[in-house]
């Protein structure tokens, strides 16, 4: 985990919690052939720095949003990047200045509220260089940046880690009926594509690196991608009962929502893990 305090143009965000050691599930397959093992490359996942700013700027207009107009920033699309990496097993950090930290600015507000919460997002003051401290950051973890900007007016400066920059893109989803809702989760209206994500964010043994990026990789918490999935799906069940909600499509309710209407996104989670709580107790 990660912690912000104040920021200056040399800032960094930094982990504050001590991990205990997992093992690395990114190593090479097994060859048809005897390797020595001196001579066997293994890889391991760097830290991925989003960019959040980039991204919510860049991918909004084409993400869904059933109450608001296009023009909000759109939360739903950090949801969906998040996902996307911490399902390949990348540890996650996020920046976003404090423009965005506010309900009527952005869309589904309550993600950027999780995410800070889950220490995933790391919210900068609106004046200070979001760059330097991406860029900073990603030098500290030896790790690997999504973002479009190519940090021109850093030229001569924090070279290494701009090769490791990963551009994104995006493929427009249109729903094919809203039928599909009912079936599939993070139906947003888009699928991100990244450049290079291999490329940049594996880092071999061969790298002078790796060392490092290996220690850190097996200092996460064995919980880490078990809990952050879960409050993912949390989040994303949500949407799609809003989304369904909205567009009269069938969905079976949960047994611990009453009553035809939607509850707020926190009344929602807590009944859910109240509801789990219990059922696992019943179950052990």
């Amino acid at each position: 985990m990660i912690m912000i305090g104040k920021f200056n143009q040399s800032s960094t965000v930094f982990r504050v919690n001590k991990r205990k050691e997992v093992e690395d599930d990114v190593k090479e397959k097994k060859a048809d052939v005897v390797v020595p093992k001196e001579l066997k490359v293994e890889y391991c996942r760097r830290v991925v720095v989003i960019d959040g700013c980039n991204v919510i700027s860049k991918a909004s207009k084409a993400c869904y949003s059933i109450h608001s107009a296009r023009e909000k920033a759109n939360a739903l699309t950090l949801l969906l990047m998040v996902n996307d990496l911490i399902s390949k097993k990348f540890e996650v950090f996020v920046t976003l200045k404090d423009y965005y930290m506010n309900a009527r600015v952005t869309d589904y507000y309550f993600v950027i509220e999780q995410f800070q919460l889950m220490e995933i997002l790391h919210v900068l003051p609106d004046m200070v260089d979001d760059d330097r401290v991406i860029l900073n950051t990603a030098v500290t973890y030896n790790g690997a940046i999504i973002s479009n900007d190519r940090f021109r007016d850093k030229e001569g400066e924090f070279e290494d880690v701009k090769r490791r920059r990963i551009d994104f893109n995006y493929d427009l989803i249109p729903w094919e009926s809203k039928e599909v809702l009912a079936k599939r989760k993070l139906q947003f209206g888009l699928k991100f594509n990244y450049t290079a994500l291999k490329r940049n964010s594996l880092c071999s043994s061969s790298m002078p690196d790796y060392p490092n990026v290996k220690k850190l990789y097996d200092s996460i918490s064995p919980m880490y991608f078990e809990s952050t999935k879960r409050r993912l799906d949390i989040m994303a069940s949500y949407v799609q009962l809003e989304q369904c909600y909205a567009y009269a499509v069938p969905l079976n309710k949960p047994v611990y929502l009453q009553g035809d209407d939607i509850p707020s996104f926190y009344e929602y989670m807590e009944r859910r893990i109240a509801f789990e709580s219990r059922k696992n107790r019943i179950n052990s």
